[in-house]
């Protein structure tokens, strides 16, 4: 499926995606504005999202189908 994030953070940010265990799926670092991903490969089912900046965190789930 696709998955967008746009978390509204001026500056620089890193994204880590978890399963619902909380084993890490996907990082990415050193990101800027909106992202699109169509081949994240992500098995239907829960995951968390946590994105870091320097300026705060921001955590949320999704369901992937």
């Amino acid at each position: 499926g696709q998955l967008t994030i746009d978390p509204k953070i001026s500056s620089q940010y890193d994204l880590e995606i978890y399963d619902a265990i909380g084993k890490s799926v996907y990082t990415e670092a050193n990101l800027n504005g909106r992202r699109e991903y169509s081949e994240l490969n992500l098995t239907p089912g829960c995951y968390s999202i946590q994105i870091r900046s320097k300026q705060r965190s921001i955590s949320t789930k999704i369901i992937m189908e």
